[in-house]
């Protein structure tokens, strides 16, 4: 076991992250694993031993784990990136996947935050990288080579829908989308989103109409915007039922 995984292990056993301890226990565990993750390593373990490594820890979950992610599994991925390897992203997208990614039993479109949030392996891979790579960037790289892998197309469809989710919420703000050359890059993204749609079987007919709806209205608005005080005005004068 090369020594990151060693020293690990030895405080996961001393404090396993899945029980509640005092808050002075808190506070040293938090020393501990501050040491551990500033500890300079000579070996990055690769992507089997990571997967190993992680399933022997009871009650220990690597999608969960920011600091873990941060200190062993990004350096892997990128590591592997640079040498022309897939494999270990291929397992970030298949650990994304694993975490429900949508709400309840909805296919909205509006919440995918295990694709993109804070705590995302894939978020927390693009910000190791100092952001030399972008999610989707990362996203399309797979599909270059994989085009038919099922887990990178969920991770794909999760967050272009995710970000034309938000960009119908900041619509009225004109701060997201405020001339017609960001909307049409925005349809470009949709058009994308329902390929993507039918590839995948999802039920997401309604959010998709919607934002077809909403793109077409705010072109119009932005060609006519002489006419209107602002977005939310043009929506009640066509009695549009839209972004409510």
């Amino acid at each position: 076991m090369v020594d990151m995984l060693h020293d690990f292990r030895d405080i996961y056993i001393k404090y396993p992250f899945y029980k509640l301890f005092k808050k002075e226990d808190k506070k040293q565990r938090h020393i501990v694993l501050t040491i551990w993750k500033n500890t300079e390593y000579e070996q990055i373990p690769d992507i089997d031993k990571i997967i190993e490594f992680s399933n022997s820890l009871e009650g220990f979950q690597l999608k969960h784990d920011h600091i873990f992610m941060e200190k062993v599994l990004a350096p892997c991925v990128l590591r592997d990136i640079e040498a022309g390897d897939l494999k270990s992203l291929l397992y970030v997208f298949s650990m994304i996947i694993d975490v429900k990614l949508m709400d309840g039993n909805t296919n909205s479109g509006y919440r995918h935050y295990t694709v993109n949030g804070y705590n995302s392996p894939l978020s927390i891979i693009c910000a190791v990288s100092k952001y030399k790579y972008e999610p989707l960037e990362l996203v399309n790289k797979v599909l270059e080579v994989y085009p038919d892998d099922r887990a990178t197309l969920e991770s794909k469809y999760a967050l272009i829908s995710s970000s034309i989710g938000f960009s119908l919420h900041e619509l009225p703000t004109c701060v997201i989308c405020n001339d017609l050359e960001v909307l049409a890059k925005f349809k470009i993204d949709l058009n994308i989103l329902k390929e993507l749609s039918k590839k995948l079987n999802k039920n997401d007919a309604d959010f998709l109409e919607l934002c077809t709806v909403a793109y077409d209205a705010y072109g119009d608005y932005l060609e006519n915007s002489d006419r209107y005080e602002n977005f939310e005005k043009y929506i009640k004068q066509n009695k549009l039922y839209i972004l409510d």
